[in-house]
């Protein structure tokens, strides 16, 4: 066996991403409409074909078109994968109804984020109001900004009501070189903000069971709370970073210091966090697990339910739920 068949068999995977990630690309370039019904047909037969090309090539004298198969199946999956992901194209879309809509109504994802002049707030659409009052289920997201000066409160899970007249296109600033901020927001399925005032929007009621999306938001709200009272007003926004990676009350010329010098990976969550409270935990949570055994397994489940509890409030940024799973399988 030669050395590069050695390296592909230990690290089999390296054979299917370049086609997946070339069919995702083509998918997003692609000039016409993909069927992803046609295309899983096609799928498919390709399938089939390699399965068919698989047993009846006699000794794999041939045995290229097998692969050429999969590729070809990995090229159609990654194609009709981005197709999908795209909420445009689907019927439910809230923006297929925008000539008839006069009211929107959806629920916050997460807590406001404070700006200069106004709170910036990502809201999922679950229904739209005509001038007749029939209410249409839809999907999809808006960016809402709120004045500073509003006393509203917005937690995930409460339903709220809001005219649809100030709802507005995200466009790009068309200046060469510049971040291109609607294609940011594309990538998150989001084509549409509004400027709303206090008087245009509405508290309709709050989740009739239970959400987690909520505790989290209501802890993550205390943890800022009794930092901005224990913690100096000039330290308080780089303390949250630290401790529960929330950087939106970060000074802008801090935060790019941090990241002119290449550390800014240092106010993110991470593992280090993690094992700082899980190696606390450990010493803190003093139960006689060596005489009863049941009580091993309730400190193993309390220091779980804290990690994943911290690493919800933190943000559930992808390196703390990687930390969080690992720690979660050493300590099962």
């Amino acid at each position: 066996m030669s050395t590069r068949a050695k390296i592909w068999d230990s690290a089999p995977f390296l054979r299917l991403l370049p086609p997946l990630i070339t069919g995702i690309y083509l998918g997003r370039i692609w000039p016409c409409p993909i069927n992803v019904q046609y295309a899983g047909i096609c799928a498919s037969m390709v399938l089939s074909f390699c399965l068919a090309t698989k047993i009846w090539i006699p000794r794999y004298a041939w045995r290229w078109i097998p692969g050429l198969s999969i590729n070809i199946l990995l090229l159609i999956t990654g194609s009709c994968l981005f197709w999908h992901q795209q909420i445009f194209h689907r019927s439910t879309w809230f923006g297929h109804h925008l000539q008839h809509a006069k009211f929107f109504s959806g629920t916050p994802q997460a807590i406001a984020t404070p700006g200069k002049k106004s709170n910036r707030i990502i809201f999922t659409i679950s229904s739209v109001l005509d001038s007749v009052g029939h209410q249409k289920p839809v999907e999809g997201s808006i960016i809402v900004y709120i004045p500073n000066t509003s006393n509203l409160h917005f937690l995930p899970g409460d339903q709220w009501l809001f005219t649809a007249e100030s709802l507005q296109q995200i466009r790009s600033s068309k200046n060469p070189g510049s971040f291109d901020y609607a294609e940011y927001c594309a990538r998150q399925n989001i084509y549409h903000q509004a400027y709303l005032q206090e008087s245009q929007i509405t508290f309709i009621s709050p989740p009739a069971k239970f959400h987690l999306s909520r505790l989290l938001a209501i802890g993550q709200i205390s943890a800022l709370r009794a930092m901005r009272e224990a913690v100096p007003e000039n330290a308080s926004g780089l303390a949250m970073a630290l401790l529960i990676g929330y950087r939106n009350e970060v000074e802008k010329s801090v935060l790019q210091a941090y990241t002119n010098t290449g550390v800014v990976h240092v106010i993110a969550v991470s593992g280090m966090h993690l094992g700082l409270i899980f190696m606390l935990l450990q010493k803190m949570l003093i139960f006689p697990d060596r005489r009863f055994r049941i009580f091993k397994w309730f400190k193993a489940l309390l220091i779980l339910l804290i990690i994943w509890l911290f690493s919800g409030i933190a943000g559930a940024a992808a390196s703390i739920i990687r930390a969080a799973f690992m720690f979660s399988a050493v300590l099962l």
